[in-house]
């Protein structure tokens, strides 16, 4: 299986970041030297494209670290230099079956499911808080309340494994969700996209923000859905109720707002 991966670089230092090397692993392997050029303002960040990666079908360990910024041997805060992520490579040789449910109580991510953090730093996880209307222990949650200043609609993803919708009729998307604002003007989205190309595309399907999401009222501390502050949302999947293959992908886009939680992933017909 072939990919490239996308790594953000951010300036965190007082000086304009011009050059630098990237050393990167797959599964503790052989490192790959990247040399990188550009020009970097203090606090700006670009996206940088690594050359073509091969990998077997599987979950893998992607690990980067980022040195000799503008020639210098030494880093004053060599904390914020590296970062390793798990992955789930997928071959599209077959899609899991329906009815299925994701209710978060085991495994996080699920099985064959992925987070999208671009930016590595607060991003959906595991909420051992309570499930949707007191029913299980855990749920999905992000918290949009946790940036010290404003992310900038920033985007986190939750994505899904493939799925066979051409076994059943009529195939519908259930999830619960429970959302409350910070106020009117700091406020969050959840978008929810199919694709039928192991996410090379992505297509819209149901998007709710602010207080049309909500499920509670505006709270300036950390939002913690009561069992009656949670709603089911369906989905009607008629136009793709053929497709062999479809994913899924749940995006949180941050205003700054508040706790998000996402509960019962749910495809039936």
């Amino acid at each position: 299986l072939n990919f490239k991966p996308v790594i953000t670089l951010k300036n965190e230092g007082i000086t304009t970041l011009s050059s630098g090397n990237f050393y990167m692993q797959i599964d503790g392997g052989t490192t790959q030297i990247i040399n990188w050029g550009g020009s970097l303002a203090m606090q700006q960040q670009v996206q940088v494209t690594f050359p073509l990666q091969m990998v077997t079908s599987g979950t893998h360990t992607l690990s980067v670290t980022f040195a000799n910024a503008n020639g210098q041997p030494t880093d004053n805060n060599i904390t914020n230099d590296n970062k390793s992520i798990s992955f789930f490579a997928y071959n599209g040789s077959s899609a899991a079956a329906i009815p299925f449910t994701e209710d978060f109580e085991n495994l996080f991510p699920a099985t064959n499911w992925s987070v999208y953090n671009p930016n590595f730093d607060i991003t959906w996880v595991q909420n051992t808080n309570g499930g949707a209307y007191g029913y299980s222990y855990n749920s999905a949650s992000i918290n949009n309340l946790g940036y010290t200043s404003n992310p900038n609609r920033k985007k986190d993803a939750l994505i899904t494994d493939v799925y066979d919708l051409t076994t059943v009729a009529y195939p519908e998307l259930k999830f619960d969700v429970a959302y409350a604002r910070y106020n009117a003007n700091r406020t969050d989205s959840l978008n929810v996209y199919y694709s039928l190309d192991c996410g090379e595309t992505w297509i819209k399907l149901w998007n709710q923000s602010g207080n049309e999401l909500a499920t509670a009222p505006d709270t300036t501390g950390t939002f913690v859905p009561t069992f009656a502050q949670w709603k089911t949302v369906s989905v009607s999947l008629s136009a793709i109720e053929a497709k062999s293959k479809v994913s899924f992908k749940f995006e949180n886009v941050t205003g700054w707002g508040n706790m998000m939680y996402l509960d019962n992933v749910n495809l039936h017909s």
